[in-house]
């Protein structure tokens, strides 16, 4: 549904509340808020998972700052990285650390994970 927002939209993304508590917390399709130049994405902070699903505070939290945003928008494209989760952020940056060598190769661009063909890879090969 994120492509059907309007322009200065605000996604709140909650994450994977369902799982049980020894499985790993995540964002569903969080590629596509930060494919989004249009909209900013939200996230909650990452959570023990023996605490609640939701944190109604937090997700207050989240509202108001929602409604910030709402009131100031956005002048021009959500910059890179910005509609990323806590999850996405961190993985990202071990791409980087993990690829660093053949990034300084490419002049400092960045590559593509299905050009170089090694971990991390996000699909079976």
């Amino acid at each position: 549904y994120q492509t059907f927002l309007p322009d200065g939209a605000i996604h709140i993304n909650l994450g994977g509340g369902d799982r049980e508590p020894e499985e790993e917390f995540g964002f569903m399709e969080e590629y596509m808020a930060e494919g989004s130049p249009y909209l900013r994405a939200l996230y909650p902070k990452l959570r023990d998972p023996r605490q609640p699903k939701v944190d109604k505070t937090f997700v207050a939290k989240l509202l108001g700052k929602a409604r910030g945003l709402l009131e100031h928008p956005l002048t021009g494209p959500t910059p890179i990285s910005f509609n990323l989760s806590p999850v996405g952020k961190v993985f990202k940056a071990y791409c980087h650390l993990a690829h660093r060598n053949r990034i300084a190769q490419n002049g400092g661009q960045l590559v593509a994970l299905r050009e170089i063909g090694s971990p991390p890879y996000l699909g079976k090969r």
